[in-house]
């Protein structure tokens, strides 16, 4: 009975929370969003049960073979054949190439080379070019006046290899330069009917060269032998009056390698006989000049370091220069970025030949005193951006002596011959090249140079640029058509006038050279694999610019021509 009573309690107070219940569900509700169950992280316990097991038991084996029978077997491996590595065609080799053409100007050029086929002992090879041009060009007045030219050289070379990595060769040319001094100075007075515009009336300079020497050395492959070697050469140049001068020229080299350690010394000895010059103001002379420059170094896996001494002895005056020679190199990224310093100097002694052929229109009795190069200090990097690109970015900074400067000698006929100014300078170089190569299809090299003359006695540096740009790219289109590119600029230059007052004093005033942008095109179309024509565009905005002060260069010009290989 009272167990009746408790369950009638309890049902009781069940109905009235019921009732409690259903009267809160009457109540106005906002869902705001849908309903989303959160259910909470599970953490699990990161220790595991270790058993500890007091007793170890080791398990014993025992095999029972029995008695073994072996089954007799005949096999015999079949003999391989040892594979064969199929070399690659070397390319054929012809005797001869024959290049000949005709271009404006009334400009005929051949080219002809000649070598020997491959062999293990004797190397041989001649070549002869030739090149005239007997056009007009105007001149600072407007007025035509000729200006021909005529080049012939010829030379060929004879090399024996013997056994041991040695070889011998010898060595000859001969070449002949002729040209007209057809830029005078507009500026004097002169008759009309005295004017130099034909080719009988201008004067003509002419001079022969030659050379032959032999040389005897190694061919080493293996850098850890011995290198040497030792050339001889005999060279001079005789202008049309009898002037010039006579080289003997020694060059011993040798080098060697010790494991990760070389030293080497090159010794040169120049002896020179003039005639007609006037060197060091004092005339001919006949004399030597010995460089003595041993140097020492190390290397590793990335790193290089040259320390050496280049010493000069000139008989001339008797006196010693000394220079140091050293270099270091860090290769920071294989390949791609080399770091590198470089303290040098030099001690040039230069010819007639060397003046000549920077500046056709010199005196035949030059004045030619040697360069001193106290120091040159050099830092750069250069590199390799991937198989195809590579750059060299250089800045140098050079405190010179008797740096050599053409200017217009006033004491020759019309002003129209270059003779040498020598002042000490300090000069600031920043160089930068690329190159691109796609493939042996399209090449392509930009480089140029930046340069600061601060003077010591002259107003300017005369004709020598502040900037000089280059580009040069070629493309070959299977192999049946190629294209060649060259376009070059330089800034402006100056040229030094000269004027004597009634005291005979040179008050000396600058003449400005515009700058000028030379484009040049070369097309080559190969009707055969040995026969093609060619074509030559040159100065193809056709200006007239002017790289000597009053001697103008010829403007738009071709050549046109075949070559054959056989």
């Amino acid at each position: 009975m009272i167990r009746l009573k408790r369950n009638i309690l309890i049902l009781t107070m069940l109905g009235s929370c019921t009732v409690m219940a259903q009267n809160n569900l009457n109540q106005e509700v906002k869902v705001i969003k849908s309903y989303e169950p959160v259910i909470n992280d599970a953490y699990k316990i990161s220790s595991l049960p270790k058993i500890i097991d007091t007793i170890k038991v080791t398990p014993t084996f025992e095999y029972d073979e029995g008695e073994l029978e072996m089954y007799p077997t005949k096999y015999q491996p079949k003999q391989l054949k040892p594979a064969k590595l199929v070399a690659e065609p070397l390319p054929k080799l012809y005797y001869a190439y024959v290049k000949g053409g005709f271009g404006s100007y009334a400009s005929p050029m051949l080219n002809i080379y000649t070598g020997s086929q491959r062999s293990e002992k004797w190397i041989w090879n001649a070549n002869a070019n030739y090149l005239s041009s007997n056009g007009k060009v105007k001149n600072e007045a407007d007025e035509h006046v000729y200006a021909g030219l005529s080049r012939f050289d010829v030379g060929g070379q004879v090399r024996r290899i013997f056994k041991k990595d040695l070889a011998a060769s010898i060595d000859a040319g001969y070449g002949y330069r002729a040209n007209y001094y057809y830029g005078y100075d507009t500026n004097l007075k002169i008759a009309d009917d005295s004017l130099p515009l034909k080719k009988k009336d201008i004067e003509k300079q002419s001079l022969n060269y030659y050379s032959i020497g032999a040389s005897f050395g190694t061919t080493n492959l293996d850098s850890s032998k011995l290198d040497y070697r030792i050339a001889l050469n005999y060279s001079g140049i005789k202008t049309k009056d009898s002037k010039g001068d006579n080289i003997l020229h020694v060059d011993a080299f040798l080098s060697y390698i010790l494991d990760k350690e070389f030293m080497g010394l090159n010794v040169v000895i120049d002896n020179y006989s003039t005639k007609g010059l006037n060197i060091n103001g004092k005339g001919d002379i006949s004399a030597a000049v010995v460089n003595f420059n041993p140097w020492i170094g190390a290397y590793g896996r990335k790193w290089r370091v040259k320390v050496g001494a280049s010493t000069f002895y000139d008989q001339r005056n008797s006196k010693f220069w000394f220079f140091p020679d050293i270099s270091m190199q860090y290769n920071i990224i294989d390949y791609f970025l080399l770091p590198y310093i470089e303290v040098n100097g030099n001690y040039d002694v230069h010819s007639y030949r060397e003046m000549y052929g920077e500046n056709p229109f010199v005196r035949s009795d030059l004045n030619i005193n040697p360069t001193k190069t106290r120091w040159n200090l050099a830092a750069g990097f250069r590199g390799n951006v991937s198989s195809k690109v590579a750059f060299n970015v250089r800045a140098e900074y050079a405190k010179i002596d008797n740096q050599y400067l053409f200017v217009n000698d006033i004491n020759s006929d019309l002003h129209k011959k270059f003779t040498v100014a020598y002042d000490e300078i300090m000069r600031t170089r920043i160089l930068g090249e690329i190159s691109y190569k796609m493939s042996d299809k399209f090449k392509m090299g930009l480089k140029g140079n930046y340069f600061v003359y601060d003077m010591s006695h002259e107003i300017e540096a005369w004709h020598l640029p502040t900037y000089t740009v280059s580009l040069d790219a070629s493309y070959n289109l299977e192999n049946k058509i190629i294209a060649r590119v060259n376009v070059y600029a330089i800034s402006k230059r100056y040229a030094r006038i000269d004027h004597i007052n009634d005291k005979g004093e040179n008050l000396p005033e600058s003449k400005e050279l515009k700058g000028v942008i030379d484009a040049n095109l070369g097309l080559e179309y190969r009707i055969t694999k040995r026969f093609s024509s060619f074509l030559d565009l040159n100065n193809i905005a056709g200006q007239r610019y002017y790289e000597w002060n009053q001697y103008a260069n010829q403007r738009f010009n071709f050549m046109l021509g075949l070559t054959y290989t056989f």
